[in-house]
């Protein structure tokens, strides 16, 4: 067997160059798994912190019944904290949202007109994006479950919107 150190040089120059390829493309590897992780983080922080935030205000959420003078009974039951309003109606109080006055005064005219009113706010630099006054609806099979409303902002803006859920609810009853 002879000894070529020539050939020798060339197998040891090619390892090098194969290892230093390998570990450049582990290194972007390892790169790429630290982003995802960084952004797992951020996320699971976000969504965590939005739950606590969340749990918190249910804690320091007060009940209040929206009762009707007219129809002489609870028509909802309406949950507030800082920030958000929960309405939930009465297991015998069947609100249909496609129906109006519902689906055409409540939500397209006057928390939509809210929600209008805040984004020309936030394109004004008044308000942040997330202050923006924004609401869900929750139903099954048509059905009002629940409405919530973020951000009502202020007492004025909480007093106008018990007051036409209180008139929505009534007017729809009294429709049947």
């Amino acid at each position: 067997m002879s000894y070529e150190p020539e050939a020798e040089v060339k197998r040891l120059a090619n390892l090098k160059s194969f290892i230093e390829k390998k570990i450049a493309q582990l290194e972007e590897e390892i790169a790429f798994f630290k982003e995802c992780l960084r952004l797992i983080d951020e996320q699971l922080k976000a969504k965590s912190f939005r739950r606590a935030i969340e749990v918190a205000e249910e804690v320091e959420e007060h009940e209040e019944e929206i009762y009707s003078r007219v129809l002489q009974r609870v028509l909802a039951k309406m949950y507030v904290s800082k920030n958000r309003i929960r309405i939930v109606p009465e297991s015998n109080v069947k609100i249909e949202i496609d129906k109006p006055p519902f689906s055409t005064f409540l939500l397209k005219r006057v928390l939509d007109g809210y929600a209008r009113d805040d984004l020309e706010d936030v394109r004004r630099g008044r308000l942040t994006p997330d202050e923006a006054l924004r609401y869900e609806v929750k139903s099954e099979g048509g059905v009002l479950k629940e409405l919530i409303i973020y951000n009502y902002r202020n007492d004025e803006r909480l007093r106008r919107i018990r007051s036409l859920i209180r008139w929505t609810f009534e007017k729809m009853l009294e429709s049947r």
